[in-house]
């Protein structure tokens, strides 16, 4: 069973000094939603689109506020932009593309500011836009920033400051593309935020992405975590969706493993083990089986460690999620930049890994010359 694994992420602001770090921090994802872009460049258009397996589509914003793009893996089929009116660019940015023979709606939506003459304007009018979609036979993945909420359980202070006819708006929305919050469906009451204040007094979930309610059952992940070039944290969302491939892998061997002394140990121990077999066979075939015996050994090794930084990981942003949701007096920002630290520490961990998606990258392993460790 394959996965389709989509971020949401507003960057606040300029996605032409951030698009490596956001490529860089979510380079597994096949689609990713950007809000808060402003004006997209051509050369990093030409740049991201040279360089990764992701096209990049956009509907700008002034130069660095608002806009809102979508990278999406060039295995998608048919991707069309639509055309939506000409209130709603800037802030909201429509694709429609193929998997395998299923139709998918994507809308990624960067809302004006809370309890705004403006954002009861922009809900009007995505409000009138969505019956053009074909939610019957499509799937619809409706994401974003929506500078709303509407459940107590998505704000620190447990107020709703949205005005009672702007929530009539998003939830008529809601109900007329058929759709559910992917968080909430599979996580009930937790308490969780997406964007705090300067000292984490005031938290609210405005970031999520809503799922065709036919195929939320599909859903395998939903997290929220940092993203250290933002004050909102990225949206993750996982679904399986058949068999279909997307793209082709690329190993190559990860060097700082060679910083590690477990590992270098166990590759120090086979070598002088296989070395006695050198005499015994055919000089090619023990060449050729040896390195594959490194190459097994180093994905093994990767494997558990990925294995062992994943529940750290998840440790770390449920931490995260308690120390957040403390009262004022008692919460401690000290603790809570701690804990982001480590939490980069593993993400950047997890770029290195061993398996990388490189743009037209075959499945392959690059060996380097063993010396003596």
């Amino acid at each position: 069973m394959s996965t389709l694994h989509i971020i949401s992420q507003n960057i606040r602001k300029n996605i032409n000094i951030k698009y490596k770090d956001i490529i860089n921090n979510y380079q597994d994802a096949n689609i990713i939603c950007l809000q808060e872009t402003g004006v997209l460049k051509r050369s990093t258009q030409i740049d991201i689109e040279a360089t990764t397996n992701y096209k990049i589509y956009s509907s700008d914003g002034e130069n660095r506020a608002r806009g809102v793009c979508i990278l999406i893996a060039k295995d998608a089929k048919e991707i069309i932009k639509k055309q939506v009116p000409a209130m709603l660019k800037g802030n909201s940015i429509h694709l429609e593309f193929k998997i395998e023979s299923k139709k998918y709606q994507l809308l990624n939506i960067y809302s004006p500011e809370n309890s705004t003459r403006p954002q009861t304007e922009f809900y009007e009018q995505l409000d009138k836009y969505v019956e053009l979609i074909n939610v019957k036979t499509d799937v619809v993945i409706f994401g974003g920033d929506f500078n709303l909420i509407t459940s107590e359980r998505d704000s620190k202070t447990g107020i709703i400051k949205t005005g009672r006819r702007t929530l009539d708006i998003f939830n008529s929305i809601i109900y007329k593309l058929n759709i559910k919050d992917t968080y909430r469906y599979k996580n009930k009451n937790t308490r969780v935020y997406s964007w705090t204040n300067f000292d984490n007094s005031s938290a609210t979930r405005i970031d999520r992405i809503y799922l065709s309610k036919h195929i939320c059952n599909k859903i395998k992940e939903t997290i929220y975590t940092p993203f250290t070039r933002s004050d909102h944290k990225g949206y993750k969302l996982r679904i399986s969706i058949g068999h279909i491939k997307w793209g082709t892998g690329f190993w190559k061997l990860n060097e700082s493993l060679l910083k590690q002394k477990k590992y270098t140990e166990l590759i120090r121990n086979f070598w002088n083990s296989w070395g006695k077999e050198k005499l015994k066979m055919n000089i090619l075939d023990w060449w050729e089986k040896g390195k594959k015996s490194i190459k097994d050994i180093t994905i093994n090794y990767s494997k558990v460690m990925a294995t062992k930084e994943k529940y750290k990981y998840k440790g770390l942003i449920q931490e995260l999620e308690e120390e957040e949701n403390k009262d004022k007096n008692d919460i401690s920002n000290e603790r809570i930049n701690k804990i982001k630290k480590e939490i980069a520490i593993l993400d950047d961990n997890r770029k290195k890994r061993s398996y990388n998606k490189i743009k037209g990258g075959i499945l392959q392993w690059r060996p380097r010359k063993y010396r003596n460790f």
